[in-house]
Parts: structure tokens; sequence; C-alpha cells
């Protein structure tokens, strides 16, 4: 005879029915997750991260000194105009 079984499984709500859970005698000391830790890290930096070109780089670069310039001469106005009216202010 042939067992015949169903695709919903009696025990459990979801395929595999038991959820993935380390065995007691499987323990991973604390030494060893830290070790895999960084080895996945590294794994993740080499092959995963995506490095911009020279040319994107300097763009970039130059794109965000222009910006703290010109945030840098905007502060600088409103610190000489507040300063000014607050030297007007007080000598009265």
């Amino acid at each position: 005879m042939v067992e015949h079984r169903s695709p919903k499984p009696v025990v459990g709500g979801s395929s595999p029915s038991w959820p993935a859970i380390l065995n007691m005698n499987q323990k991973v000391s604390f030494f060893t997750r830290i070790k895999n830790f960084f080895k996945e890290v590294k794994q993740e930096f080499i092959y995963r991260t995506t490095w911009p070109s020279r040319e994107l780089l300097i763009n970039s670069f130059v794109t965000v000194l222009i910006f703290i310039a010109f945030w840098a001469v905007i502060i600088g106005v409103f610190d000489y105009v507040f300063a000014w009216l607050l030297q007007l202010i007080t000598s009265i």
C-alpha cells in the first residue's frame, strides 16, 4: 500500500511546520558568534558594496563643499545682521 499525504499537514500551519531553532546540543559560543559576525561583515563589504566611480566621488565632494560654503555665508550674514541689531538695541 502507498501512503498518501495531504498537501495541508494536519499538524502546524506552515511548511515546514516547525520553527527553525537551534538544537540544545548546538550552542554557539559568544566568541564564535562575534567571529561569524565579522566574517559576514567582511563578505558583505567585499561582495555586495558598490563603490562610486572617481568622477562621481569628485562631483559629490565639490557639491558638498559648495553647499557648505553657501550655508556658511548665509549663517554669517544672519549673524552679522543680528549682532548689528543687538548693538543698535542695546545702545539706545
